[in-house]
């Protein structure tokens, strides 16, 4: 058979301590809504991003600016031919 044991707890409540409790809960809240809020921004701007991208990727001739890159990079260079 078990037994109760009827006890009288006092407890002292300390206002620091509680403001402290109250503190830390209100900073999760916090750090937790800023998170989630920076999170939708920086998908909002990855998606911004990658409209614009493809805006200035579609109205660049691609085979131009390679011709003019490998142009512009073989005027450093000397070629001498060499017969065989």
């Amino acid at each position: 058979m078990s037994g109760y044991v009827n006890a009288r707890v006092d407890i002292e409540i300390d206002g620091e301590d509680i403001m402290s409790g109250i503190m830390d809960d209100v900073t999760d809240l916090i750090r937790q809504t800023m998170h989630e809020e920076a999170s939708e921004i920086i998908a909002v701007c990855y998606e911004e991003i990658k409209d614009i991208a493809r805006e200035a990727m579609s109205e660049i001739d691609i085979d131009d600016e390679i011709s003019d890159a490998v142009s512009s990079e073989l005027e450093n260079y000397e070629i001498v031919f060499v017969k065989k």
